[in-house]
């Protein structure tokens, strides 16, 4: 019997669900439920989530595994716009969603080809995903011939994340999933490519980070605190610390 996969919107509309979600968390080596119920309304276009804090085990990657469709062993249902992760297609959830990660790869090309992948678009399109990554001033400084070097070795860590993100902005992906992507950098830069994508418009941004800088904790629409495998707590900075629970220790203590 042939199963007939189905095609999301181009965008995301109304939300994405976890209900019952659970599935082998193989960092803590089990199968405890990674939450109950999570509801990520993504009818705001601005909104952007925060998925921080617990260590190894904690569920991060097991959750951005699970929103790409990279883990299938779980029971429950992971719903998009009402739709069974399982049923969607793989091309139309990956031309839906992009994912940034804490390695990027970069061809030994331009910085426009790289971004590109050496596909053709409008040049409008193209300098619109430039602008919003914050490349422009890159381009100018080198040229638009420059070539970034094997796997980007002419480029800072921090330029090379901007190149993932202007891809995603070409894609026109309708959410975008940051996964650790600060990890790897100086305070400085990662500041600066943390408040890239918050500075983003129009598209739903869902970080994981460890990071506890209060400046940036506070611009994120909701946090949700992951504890050995379990959404712990969520809510807004404001919210997390004045219910002084397991985030408020969290924060407080790495003041």
């Amino acid at each position: 019997m042939c199963f007939e996969r189905k095609i999301l919107p181009d965008k995301i509309q109304h939300s994405a669900r976890f209900i019952h979600r659970t599935g082998q968390n193989k960092m803590a080596n089990d199968h405890s439920a990674l939450c109950n119920s999570v509801l990520i309304d993504l009818q705001n276009p601005a909104l952007t989530l925060h998925f921080p804090h617990g260590g190894s085990g904690s569920g991060k990657s097991t959750l951005l595994n699970l929103l790409m469709a990279a883990e299938t062993n779980y029971s429950g249902h992971i719903l998009a716009d009402g739709i069974e992760l399982s049923d969607i297609s793989t091309e139309s959830l990956y031309g839906t969603m992009a994912a940034i990660q804490q390695n990027v790869f970069v061809f030994n090309a331009s910085i426009k080809d790289n971004v590109s992948m050496f596909r053709d678009f409008p040049k409008t399109e193209m300098d619109e995903a430039i602008a919003r990554a914050h490349l422009g001033a890159l381009i100018r400084e080198r040229g638009e011939d420059y070539l970034c070097g094997e796997n980007g070795s002419g480029l800072s860590g921090g330029e090379k994340q901007r190149i993932s993100i202007a891809r995603s902005l070409l894609k026109k992906s309708s959410v975008l999933l940051a996964d650790e992507v600060t990890a790897a950098l100086d305070a400085q830069t990662a500041h600066r490519v943390s408040s890239d994508i918050l500075d983003l418009q129009g598209i739903t941004r869902i970080v994981v980070t460890h990071t506890l800088e209060e400046s940036l904790l506070r611009r994120y629409d909701k946090i949700f605190v992951l504890r050995g495998g379990r959404v712990e707590e969520a809510g807004s900075f404001a919210d997390l610390m004045a219910n002084k629970g397991y985030f408020y220790a969290l924060f407080t203590v790495a003041q």
